[in-house]
């Protein structure tokens, strides 16, 4: 029987499935939010996804048995093995990590899609499992988190469907394919499929479950879904909530608004069924939503009998004119305000398991992001798990929600790119759609983007136009592409990798549309310095409203023999882009980089200047578009020559976007020295991410230096002495030899004493050792001549009674 079912889709005319370029899924439910149903409203309330009697955990332990090629792989007769789910293969055992940045990883030279190689690895998985009792006559479905992958499922030897959107929820309902007793799952995953063309992203290319695997039940097989519109009206002060429902049978609804007393601010019952139902509520003098005000209310929904819940926040969002001086610009603006994004670029990435990330995990990334001042996360380039979102919801982050498209190896000309291809908007828009209705309620997405580095044309057109169309309800975020760069199906300007020059250009010269970077700051190895001269013309201009690092972790996986690997460390007959997939704010293990630290400063919210700093009068800006200052404490000391001579503290509380004076009581500063005084603002109390003295900004201001070189005369004549291929200068106690065709000090004594190496001499140095992000570009091909010295030398010596200058001309090479 299960022979029979792997062989079933290879019948007379038909592609298999994972070979069919219009396929995007078997069987599959109709795309929604994800949700779990409770018994009771009391569990709804106060139990988690998982606690829920309606929730079987099948994460754990399964048989498996995996090929090199997916036409040898049958269930009958396989040498099964343990493996663990989530975890992708490659990083237990089987088969090839491979990492490449652009290229596809199976067919790296002259794609041409759908064509897929003949030989496909595969992994075959198994298990069983027993539905509870409780859920006799109710509808079941299996649900796949994350599978990266070509999925074909089967249960007790039946399809069951067939997935491939990678970092999508894929349900299958199987309640017809179940038993009693013990039933028997059955996953075969291709590592490639024609939706391989969509998942090019510059990471891993890894294979299986990378998410959580459950069963979950309903009370009925409605298709009940809902989207949740919680805006505000143009005062900001009440809240417009609008509950859209749809189903495909009849259902009994009641929903509350409940507020975090558990009082219920709004709520209604009715009954539909199919239609699309809308329901309106205002909510008089609501709190608002913002990273910096998480306030969340939570909405109960009773349907059919049983219960489920979400997070809803209260925020408007509108890109509206504001005044950039004496000129209008478009700005993006959250409650208002034009905030700056603060942000980063975060792939799944754990080095033990690859691409499964626990809710843990991610609470250690998010806690880590909040010390370096982060408040916003593009998820790069796919949707990320739902205690992402959770997480992001309740803990305050702007997240720029991105779709699991990417097609880079097929490059961005018109005539190539897969986006300005017809014959793929299936493909194109189920992804776009899959990450919009699965994640629309959660109040962080602020930004929607239809994918990364996958050119531009009539799909990304097309798919613009829908996302546009459903935000149009009134919750109005914006659409955004970095491939569309100033063409009309982006709402923002979203570039990769402008220059400190471009920032302040487009700050003083453009208008037209919010601009915010999707990737700058390219955080490879020794990186992420003069971050400053970016952020100086994004401080200054409403418009310019931040971007975002690439990236968070380097993504290294973890080997006992060669510690942390990279691309090339899993075979070299394989493309590999190096450790190119190493350019984190963080090591694999979260260990933060010193650029870690760099934009930590840059991104801080409290900003000190000196006013007369010798008086002690200083500055305090709060850049906080929402809060005040209020829970923050000053520390300051003032340094002579690195030695603290007095501190103080004070209290902070100037309101958002403004000014506070300071006057600190400096000690008289009567010695000769260098006077710094160090400012750190740290939390009075503890917070969800930070603890108790946590230091959220610093600043460091010159107020005095009285240091005075000690120059002593003498007197006394040198002697030049010329030679064909040296000079030489003589004092009493001192000697100088200038080789003169090399233009450098080959000796240099004093008292008798040789102080350098005659070999190598005193020489100026052009050359600096490379850093990771030189060779990515290239550098140190280009300006190898550089590390060769001058081409040409000239040396002319000076000389009066009493002293003696060399002048030394060099001819550099062009470099």
């Amino acid at each position: 029987m299960i022979k029979l079912f792997l062989l079933s889709l290879l019948t007379a005319g038909a592609l298999p499935y994972w070979q069919d370029m219009q396929l995007t899924g078997v069987n599959t439910e109709t795309r929604r939010s994800e949700l779990i149903w409770y018994a009771q409203r009391e569990d709804a309330l106060t139990k988690g996804f998982r606690e829920s009697e309606n929730y079987l955990d099948l994460n754990g332990i399964w048989d498996f048995v995996y090929s090199d090629d997916a036409r040898t792989l049958e269930a009958e007769g396989a040498q099964w093995v343990p493996i663990k789910v989530p975890g992708n293969w490659e990083v237990q055992g089987f088969g090839t990590a491979i990492y490449t940045n652009i290229h596809f990883d199976f067919m790296p030279d002259n794609p041409q899609p759908p064509l897929l190689p003949e030989k496909i690895p595969a992994g075959l998985y198994r298990r069983s499992f027993t539905v509870p009792a409780s859920w006799e006559g109710r509808e079941v479905y299996l649900n796949f988190a994350g599978c990266k992958g070509g999925a074909l499922v089967s249960v007790n030897g039946q399809e069951a469907g067939y997935c491939e959107d990678s970092k999508s929820v894929n349900r299958f309902r199987i309640t017809p394919l179940l038993k009693e007793g013990e039933n028997e799952l059955l996953v075969k995953i291709w590592r490639y499929h024609s939706g391989s063309y969509l998942e090019d992203q510059d990471f891993w290319r890894l294979s299986g479950f990378e998410r959580d695997v459950y069963l979950s039940s309903e009370s009925s097989d409605s298709g009940f879904d809902f989207r949740v519109v919680s805006t505000l009206d143009q005062d900001l002060s009440t809240g417009i909530f609008k509950l859209k429902m749809r189903s495909r049978g009849p259902v009994d609804v009641f929903y509350e608004l409940l507020d975090k007393d558990g009082s219920a601010v709004a709520d209604a019952a009715f009954s539909f069924a199919g239609d699309l139902v809308t329901v309106v509520d205002s909510i008089p003098s609501v709190r608002r939503w913002s990273a910096e005000t998480p306030e969340l209310y939570t909405l109960l929904l009773q349907v059919n009998g049983e219960y489920t819940r979400f997070h809803v926040g209260f925020r408007r969002l509108e890109i509206a004119t504001v005044k950039d001086g004496d000129r209008d610009v478009k700005a993006l603006l959250v409650n208002g305000q034009p905030v700056k994004f603060k942000g980063v670029n975060l792939h799944e990435h754990n080095p033990w398991t690859g691409h499964y990330v626990t809710r843990q995990n991610i609470l250690e990334d998010l806690k880590l992001m909040r010390q370096a001042n982060i408040n916003a996360i593009r998820t790069c380039h796919y949707p990320q798990s739902r205690e992402f979102y959770e997480l992001c919801d309740s803990l305050g982050f702007y997240v720029y929600d991105e779709a699991n498209v990417e097609t880079h190896g097929m490059g961005y000309d018109l005539s190539r790119t897969l986006g300005n291809n017809p014959d793929w908007y299936a493909k194109h828009i189920d992804r776009i759609l899959n990450m919009y209705y699965r994640t629309a309620n959660y109040p962080c997405v602020t930004i929607l983007s239809l994918g990364n580095e996958a050119g531009n044309g009539v799909n990304f057109y097309e798919a613009y136009k829908e996302l546009k169309a459903l935000e149009q309800d009134g919750q109005n975020r914006p659409v955004c592409y970095e491939r569309a760069e100033y063409e009309w199906n982006t709402d923002m300007i979203v570039p990769q990798y402008p220059g400190a020059d471009w920032f302040r250009r487009m700050g003083e010269t453009y208008s037209e549309r919010p601009v915010c970077p999707s990737e700058y700051a390219h955080a490879m190895g020794n990186s992420t310095g003069s971050l400053d001269w970016q952020w100086d013309a994004i401080y200054a201009h409403p418009h310019l409203q931040g971007a975002y690092i690439w990236d968070w972790v380097d993504q290294g996986l973890w080997d006992p023999a060669k510690g942390w690997t990279y691309g090339g460390d899993y075979g070299t007959d394989m493309p590999s882009d190096g450790n190119f997939c190493c350019n984190g704010l963080v090591n694999p293990d979260r260990e933060p980089h010193p650029g870690f630290w760099e934009v930590k400063h840059v991104y801080q919210n409290v900003h000190i200047e000196a006013d007369d700093a010798e008086n002690g009068l200083f500055r305090v800006f709060n850049r906080n578009y929402f809060v005040s200052l209020d829970g923050l404490v000053l520390r300051w000391k003032v340094e002579r020559d690195g030695r603290c001579i007095r501190k103080g503290k004070h209290k902070l509380s100037a309101p958002a976007q403004s000014w506070e004076e300071l006057k600190v009581k400096l000690p008289r500063m009567k010695h000769n020295g260098e006077y710094r005084i160090l400012f750190e603002t740290v939390t009075s109390k503890a917070s969800d991410l930070l603890a108790k003295g946590s230091v959220v900004a610093m600043d460091q201001i010159l107020v005095k230096d009285t240091r005075a070189p000690k120059v002593r005369e003498v007197s006394g004549k040198v002697e030049v002495a010329k030679g064909d291929t040296r000079v030489v200068l003589k004092s009493r106690k001192a000697q100088l030899v200038f080789d003169s065709r090399e233009g450098i000090v080959r000796s240099w004594t004093v008292k008798g004493k040789e102080l350098i190496d005659s070999e190598f001499g005193l020489r100026p140095n052009y050359w600096r050792a490379p850093n990771d992000n030189d060779y990515g570009d290239g550098q140190p091909l280009r300006t190898q001549p550089w590390k060769k010295g001058p081409e040409k030398v000239d040396v002319n010596v000076e000389e009066t009674p009493s002293h003696a200058i060399v002048h030394v001309v060099y001819t550099l090479p062009f470099g």
